[in-house]
């Protein structure tokens, strides 16, 4: 969580005004507004964030826990909080049209990300249709089938934040399982994977780019299984969540970081020989994979490139653009 010298420089940066200050700093020293409950079709509870470091309740498995995964390991979310402290006065036009509706709301999370912060409701798809029907002036649907909630908008806004609408359909269930997968592996604060360890896995990830889970385990001559996935919580490896569940191993593959797999996506169409410079930029140093084996630009050429194996220096190759 945010010191308070910290949370003064992000609120700076922003230029949030002392109103949204003030409200926001509510949010982040009070305990939740209420305590969840299950209730029909819905499962509550409480899930041990990571990045919070204390339990995050809430109401539904179906939406608002797989948006909890998505919070704790977001990158570029910094904190949230479970049924923020404070009660938002929306107001809009009844279903017919014919009068004003002022109703308070307690949104399920309040989130502060790089860019901002604002309030999330999170609701089924289903939900949002059938509400969308009942208060066509609270809930509506954008071209791109997106939800969001023009009274909630206008409330956030008046302090330079946002209100969202979190849709069921939103959740990718293959980066959800992915996510929860790894959360097992930070339970209980196990110890952090020793150094040497580390570099060894990386090193064998650099020379090997895209190898596979599976192998990769196999291969291990130090470590396990458990400090490849501290790994890649910790960005120190690199995997696409969304492509293919972590338990099947053998089609997982693993990179350094997100510059390596584009490297190695952009050459994968063609084995034996580089794309045009038009889709790949032949800079000196620029990392490139070739024939499973990582490189760098050492001297490009209007009609060839001189290749360095990351690996070892001294062996290069001349290739034909």
């Amino acid at each position: 969580m945010f010191s308070k010298e910290v949370f003064e420089q992000w609120c700076w940066r922003l230029g949030l005004s002392d109103e949204a200050k003030a409200v926001i700093m509510q949010i982040r020293t009070s305990p939740p507004a209420r305590h969840v409950q299950s209730g029909a079709g819905n499962v509550s509870g409480t899930y041990p964030s990571i990045k919070m470091g204390c339990a995050i309740q809430f109401e539904s498995h179906r939406d608002e826990l797989p948006f909890v995964y998505l919070m704790d390991h977001d990158p570029q979310v910094l904190e949230f909080y479970d049924q923020p402290y404070g009660q938002l006065k929306l107001k809009y036009r009844n279903q017919d049209d014919t009068r004003n509706v002022t109703a308070t709301h307690t949104p399920d999370f309040f989130v502060l990300r790089e860019d901002g912060g604002g309030w999330v409701e999170c609701k089924m798809e289903e939900d949002l249709e059938r509400l969308a029907k009942k208060m066509p002036f609270r809930y509506q649907r954008r071209p791109d089938g997106s939800w969001f909630c023009p009274p909630g908008e206008a409330y956030a806004a008046q302090f330079g934040l946002t209100y969202r609408l979190f849709s069921s359909s939103e959740i990718d269930w293959t980066s959800i399982e992915n996510l929860r997968f790894l959360g097992d592996y930070l339970r209980g604060s196990p110890p952090p994977v020793l150094p040497d360890v580390a570099l060894a896995i990386r090193t064998m990830v650099m020379s090997q780019p895209g190898i596979r889970l599976l192998n990769l385990i196999t291969a291990l001559h130090r470590g396990k299984a458990d400090d490849i996935y501290q790994l890649i919580l910790t960005h120190q490896l690199s995997v696409d969540l969304l492509a293919v569940r972590l338990t099947d191993y053998e089609h997982v593959q693993i990179f350094l970081d997100q510059d390596q797999a584009e490297s190695y996506a952009t050459l994968q169409p063609t084995a034996t020989s580089l794309p045009r410079p038009s889709t790949l930029q032949l800079t000196i140093g620029a990392p490139i994979v070739l024939d499973g084996k990582a490189w760098t630009v050492f001297n490009p050429g209007a009609t060839e490139v001189l290749l360095a194996c990351q690996c070892d220096p001294d062996e290069k190759i001349r290739c034909t653009i």
